[in-house]
C-alpha cells in the first residue's frame, strides 16, 4: 500500500513488476490518496505496472474517492485479471495511456491518447527498440510534469516526445550490438 493522508499523492518515474499476493481478496499493489477534498488527490505518470498477479484482483488497484486520480504516460500490462481498476472511474483522467484492456478505461471521467499495444518488453520491463510506446507519451502540462530522468537515471525526452512507461528507450541504432 502507497497512500497519502492528506494532500496528493504522486508516482512518477517507476516500476511495479511481477508482485503477488496470496490475499483471496486484495491487489498485490495499492495506490491512492485518502483526501475527500476534491481537486487532484493522486498523480502517476510514467511509470509501468506490469506482472503483477492476484488470484481474484487487479494487478494495481488505484483509490482517489472524491478527488481526481491522473494518469499518464503510464504502462498497466500483463496481469492476469485486470492489470488496473480504478475504484473510482468518474474521477480519473487518463491520458496517453497503455492498458492491455481498454475495458479498464471505460468509465474513465476523460481519456486521451489510451491505446493497447503490446509494449513488447525486454526482461527488465524496458522498451525494445522497436516498441510501438516509444515517443507516444504526452509531454505533461498543467497537472503534471515530466521528472527530468527516467527510473534508470536516463534523460525523460530522447525523440519527439517522451516513452510511454518508467523507461526512456535511447540510441537504437546500435542497439542490436552489431557495429561495423
Amino acid at each position: 500500500y502507497i497512500f497519502a493522508a492528506m494532500g496528493s499523492l504522486t508516482v512518477q518515474d517507476s516500476l511495479f513488476a511481477t508482485n503477488e499476493t496470496a490475499s483471496a481478496t486484495e491487489s498485490p499493489v495499492h495506490l491512492g490518496s485518502l483526501s475527500t477534498a476534491g481537486g487532484v488527490c493522486a498523480v502517476i505518470t510514467s511509470s509501468t505496472f506490469a506482472g503483477n498477479s492476484s488470484g481474484v484482483a487487479a494487478g494495481l488497484d488505484v483509490y482517489a474517492s472524491m478527488c481526481i486520480a491522473v494518469a499518464a504516460n503510464d504502462i498497466f500490462w500483463g496481469s492476469p485479471l485486470d492489470a488496473v481498476r480504478f475504484e473510482y472511474p468518474a474521477w480519473t483522467y487518463l491520458a496517453n495511456d497503455d492498458l492491455d484492456d481498454l475495458a479498464e478505461a471505460a468509465n474513465a471521467a476523460q481519456a486521451t491518447g489510451v491505446v493497447s499495444l503490446d509494449p513488447m518488453f525486454y526482461p527488465d520491463f524496458s522498451l525494445h527498440d522497436l516498441s510501438p510506446l516509444r515517443d507516444m507519451g504526452t509531454p505533461g502540462g498543467f497537472i503534471f510534469n515530466l521528472e527530468p530522468y527516467d527510473v534508470a537515471g536516463n534523460p525523460r525526452v530522447y525523440g519527439d516526445n517522451p516513452d510511454i512507461g518508467a523507461f526512456e528507450t535511447h540510441d537504437i541504432i546500435f542497439a542490436d550490438g552489431f557495429e561495423l
